[in-house]
């Protein structure tokens, strides 16, 4: 086979991969019809390890509704279509603690790729600013996400890594 054909298949197959349903944002907020609009997305690196930066657009959700629902776990809808995540624990910011764990994966994963829609200065802003929230998820394909909610300025940060 034609080696530029297995690298455009590889590309098609990871970029699908990284997309996102607003299913899945209704999975990610504990609520229905959350609207996202993505801003900004680029994957810099797709040949050793895979990391992806979005950024998304949350200027027509219900900030007050979204920040009661993220917390209220109990009622959680754990959708089957996402059976390979846990439930999204969020975190309030600030994040004085420079050592913390959300510092170490953004550095390690923004350090070695420029990337187009966001540097890590943004979102160290982010996280020490009062009222905005992070998350965690991991899934059982080996990816890691960072999810940072700037609630003032209506934007949702995305960092995902995996290894190919």
């Amino acid at each position: 086979m034609n080696k530029n054909y297995i690298y455009i298949v590889c590309l098609v197959i990871i970029t699908a991969c990284n997309g996102y349903s607003d299913d899945f944002f209704d999975f990610l907020f504990n609520s229905k019809g959350i609207s996202i609009t993505m801003v900004c997305s680029d994957s810099p690196s797709i040949l050793s390890e895979g990391r992806f930066f979005e950024i998304y657009s949350m200027s027509d959700v219900d900030t007050e509704n979204a920040v009661k629902n993220i917390f209220d776990t109990a009622n959680f809808n754990n959708s089957s279509k996402y059976p390979r995540y846990k439930i999204p624990k969020w975190k309030k910011t600030p994040v004085m603690d420079e050592k913390d764990s959300v510092y170490s994966f953004i550095h390690n994963e923004i350090k070695e790729d420029a990337n187009t829609c966001f540097d890590e200065n943004t979102l160290r802003n982010a996280l020490k600013q009062k009222r905005n929230y992070y998350t965690f998820l991991y899934d059982n394909l080996g990816r890691s996400k960072v999810f940072i909610w700037d609630v003032s300025n209506q934007k949702l940060f995305l960092l995902t890594s995996y290894e190919l």
